[in-house]
């Protein structure tokens, strides 16, 4: 398929996003009810990374790539190396 391709010539980068976000303070959280056990959620729709109210610490989405990548010099195969109209190698 076209995915290592993708990674391979930098469309895109192997990398890991958050599901959720992780509030910058206790500030940054629903804080349930002192009356009962139960977290009533009157933000609607405006919970954790939604909310403009709260900071993030890592925002929902945020991610870092596993790896860096350094490429060499490409080079031409001619003869019985090549299988197709052209090849080229090059070492990642």
């Amino acid at each position: 398929g076209t995915a290592w391709s993708r990674v391979v010539f930098g469309d895109i980068a192997p990398s890991g996003r958050l599901p959720i976000m992780f509030p910058a303070s206790e500030a940054d959280t629903i804080r349930p009810s002192v009356f009962t056990d139960a977290v009533p959620y009157k933000e609607g729709l405006f919970t954790s990374y939604r909310n403009p109210s709260f900071r993030a610490a890592y925002p929902f989405g945020h991610g870092l790539t596993y790896t860096s990548f350094s490429y060499g010099e490409p080079q031409v195969i001619l003869g019985q190396g090549c299988r197709g109209r052209k090849c080229f190698s090059v070492n990642i």
